[in-house]
């Protein structure tokens, strides 16, 4: 993608100002085939708001055909997103319901910070509730009609790989998928925030057009840098959701942000957002934030190197797409104590199919990294074969 390609989708990811607006049209000018360009968009997660930006356009920089799909995509995108808030308010109610504690997070809570329900793309719902109440969860939303996937697994092993991974996935008959959590990254992340905390500060928030339980401004900031992190920021989506939540929260308390941060080993996660977020997307921060992100070294180097990726849209499934997650994530790790967890939660990683490969008893479920290790080995060997 050419670089004023690049920079329309940056513009787009912007929230709207008269100046954004003024270079918008100045970009779209020189726009012939408008198709890469809304194919990127909606592989970056931010094709509202592309389409947004192309109904505001004046004069004939787009096509009258183009606007009315444009339109159309965003009425579609309202009713859709509005479907999917009641669907939350369902399970948020039903969990209420069975005594279990939810915190919203993610998808539809961020879209009060767009000012438009169809500025926000989300295809699923997540939910975080605290770990002792995880598997009472999954219990609810099945009850509500919803299917686990993972239920097929042994008691022990699904609990074991809920332990490691923190969340699951579940599906409605129609619908969104809704996601609960019992933490915001799984353990071999390295990052965290500690769940009770995070209750601890929530407080009652509108969420469209009622009241639910939500996280603090302050630590939904940090969740958006760790998640962004966890991602390496590979979709714009993620960064937009930044730029426009600084935006529509202008008193978050930064010395709050940054000493939570630091207690938690996420200092680098921060600044790597706040940089990314100044120089992608212009967004403006408080001196004394500037100052320490543009302080940490660690930060600066991997904000440029997701700001040379960030043209590249395709994610490969290859051992060194692999690889360059890992070394990215270990960046993050500025302490001993993460890195160390890091390097454990890695060892010990087990995934869904290695589960599904044997069914060990309880007695020797220890041996399920030693099975991930032979199934990925062998594996590779047999892609290896098929490729002389």
């Amino acid at each position: 993608m050419v670089a004023s390609q690049a920079e329309l989708l940056l513009c787009a990811s912007r929230p709207s100002s008269s100046t954004q607006s003024l270079l918008w049209r100045d970009l779209a000018a020189d726009v012939d085939d408008w198709s890469p360009l809304i194919d990127a968009a909606f592989r970056h997660g931010i094709g509202s708001l592309l389409c947004d930006r192309l109904v505001s356009l004046g004069g004939d920089c787009v096509a009258d055909d183009l606007k009315v799909a444009a339109a159309q995509h965003l009425n579609w995108r309202r009713d859709a997103n509005h479907s999917g808030l009641q669907q939350l308010y369902g399970v948020l109610d039903a969990l209420r319901g069975a005594g279990i504690r939810a915190l919203p997070f993610k998808g539809p809570t961020l879209s009060e910070a767009y000012g438009n329900i169809a500025h926000r793309d989300f295809r699923d719902l997540d939910v975080l509730v605290h770990e002792p109440d995880f598997a009472r969860t999954l219990v609810v939303l099945e009850d509500l009609g919803y299917e686990l996937p993972t239920r097929h697994l042994a008691p022990y092993q699904l609990q074991s790989y809920h332990r490691r991974v923190r969340q699951d996935a579940l599906f409605p008959t129609a619908g969104l998928t809704v996601e609960p959590h019992c933490g915001l990254a799984q353990l071999s992340f390295g990052l965290d925030l500690p769940v009770p905390e995070l209750f601890a500060r929530a407080s009652e928030q509108p969420l469209g057009g009622r009241f639910f339980a939500q996280m603090s401004a302050e630590d939904t900031f940090l969740t958006l840098a760790l998640h962004g992190g966890k991602e390496r920021w590979k979709r714009l989506i993620w960064l937009s959701d930044v730029a426009h939540f600084v935006q529509a929260k202008p008193d978050l308390d930064w010395d709050e942000i940054e000493a939570r941060a630091r207690a938690h080993g996420l200092t680098t996660s921060i600044n790597l957002a706040i940089n990314l977020a100044m120089k992608l997307l212009s967004v403006s921060f408080p001196v004394e934030a500037v100052r320490r992100a543009v302080g940490d070294r660690r930060a600066l180097q991997l904000c440029r190197t997701v700001q040379e990726t960030i043209e590249h849209f395709e994610v490969s499934v290859q051992r060194r797409e692999w690889f360059e997650v890992k070394k990215f994530h270990w960046s993050l790790l500025a302490r001993p104590r993460e890195r160390l967890s890091f390097l454990s939660g890695l060892i010990n990683d087990v995934r869904l199919e290695d589960y599904e490969a044997a069914n060990l008893s309880p007695r020797l479920s220890w041996l399920y990294p030693a099975i991930k290790a032979w199934r990925r080995i062998s594996g590779q060997a047999a892609r290896d074969r098929s490729l002389n």
